[in-house]
């Protein structure tokens, strides 16, 4: 009780953390937090990481979690980088690294060809690492060089709003085309700015004027 009451946890937060996980009375939450704190988590982050995902403590930190984070760090991410990731998306850890996080690391790295901008694209979209990227990045990336759109312009999309490209095959195929009705060019930097914008705002008429402002262009043009 005491170690949770040291997370910021009390009253009626606390009640809740116990309603969702009630076998976390029974086990030794301490390795766990202890085990956070060794490898440069601060007790807000700990604090984040047990509001999101409380079945933590189910699991043994050391066997599970450890190789994980010693994956992450031969990526390239500091022991600050990675703690902020995990706290922020702390389902990542419920990934097996084998069958998921590394797969999704060597997706990344085809598309965008080295170790540097495989770190650029993953701390900005943590969540990337939770998707199956055989099924959907790459599938859109090769919808995107199918009609002609430059390697250099993916990339661009890539840092700018990887999100865009998790869309489902058949979403983004449709997003795809109606920029393509709406004029852009694949071989320009504004098509891809089009479908990012587009995968975040929809289909709408309204929307679409959204999309020739946020490139730029006025409703006239």
């Amino acid at each position: 009780m005491d170690l949770f009451d040291s997370l910021g946890f009390s009253g009626n937060n606390l009640m809740k953390l116990f309603s969702k996980v009630p076998r976390i009375l029974e086990i030794d939450a301490v390795t766990v937090v202890e085990f956070f704190r060794g490898h440069g988590f601060t007790g807000k982050q700990i604090s984040m990481l047990t509001l999101k995902w409380p079945t933590l403590y189910l699991y043994n930190a050391p066997k599970t979690f450890k190789p994980k984070l010693e994956y992450f760090k031969s990526l390239g991410f500091s022991d600050g980088e990675i703690a902020q990731m995990l706290s922020s998306e702390p389902y990542i850890l419920a990934r097996s690294l084998e069958k998921c996080i590394i797969p999704s690391v060597q997706v990344i790295k085809r598309v965008v060809g080295t170790n540097d901008n495989v770190l650029k694209v993953i701390k900005g979209c943590y969540r990337v690492l939770e998707y199956d990227l055989e099924k959907v990045l790459e599938p859109n990336v090769a919808t995107l060089t199918s009609l002609g759109v430059p390697e250099s312009k993916i990339l661009k999309l890539m840092f700018l709003q990887p999100r865009s490209l998790l869309l489902r095959t058949y979403q983004f195929s449709e997003v795809v085309a109606e920029v393509e009705k709406m004029g852009f060019d694949p071989a320009k930097l504004l098509f891809v700015l089009a479908i990012r914008s587009l995968a975040v705002l929809g289909n709408s008429w309204e929307r679409k004027l959204g999309v020739y402002h946020s490139v730029g262009l006025s409703k006239e043009e």
